[in-house]
């Protein structure tokens, strides 16, 4: 939820040579309609079906960048289906104001017309099932940039993997 999963998750994949997944994106794809469309049309309890999916299907492969959608963690299934796949799970960690500044005029459908105090809620209450899954924590928008920047910096795959067995960070 404007954490930069999709920013982040572009850059390691280039950085990688690794294909990137986005869940949302492909969600979209297959039903051929935006997020927001889904959610109008077949209701957030269809989106999630399609979330849980969409990760199953390509959770179980091997040398894949994997961006989740901001609500995919709170099905308990998924939670366990992340931990279970021993991937190097990244939660990116930057504080609400830059979270709000991110998503406050976002089409996004929970948050859509939403203040910010019932917005901050809905990150509070994912935080402890984004951290649940994480094996690494960039904790700060310093941090994930800080990270990012080396990574591009290096090109080095070894740098990546030294960055990211700190954790948290």
């Amino acid at each position: 939820m404007g954490a930069g999963k999709t920013y982040f998750g572009k850059r390691l994949s280039y950085l990688l040579n690794l294909p990137l997944v986005d869940t949302d994106h492909e969600i979209e794809l297959h039903e051929n309609m935006k997020i927001p469309e889904i959610f109008m049309l077949q209701g957030e309890d269809y989106f999630r079906q399609q979330e849980y999916g969409t990760l199953l299907h390509f959770i179980s492969r091997n040398n894949l960048v994997i961006s989740c959608g901001g609500g995919l963690t709170e099905n308990p299934i998924n939670r366990t289906l992340i931990k279970n796949s021993l991937s190097t799970v990244i939660f990116l960690d930057p504080e609400w104001e830059v979270i709000w500044q991110r998503i406050r005029f976002s089409e996004r459908p929970l948050i859509k017309e939403k203040s910010e105090e019932d917005v901050r809620e809905l990150w509070h209450n994912r935080h402890s099932a984004y951290s649940e899954c994480a094996t690494i924590v960039l904790k700060s928008q310093q941090v994930i940039d800080y990270t990012i920047l080396q990574l591009i910096n290096s090109r080095d795959v070894s740098v990546l993997l030294n960055l990211l067995s700190h954790k948290p960070c």
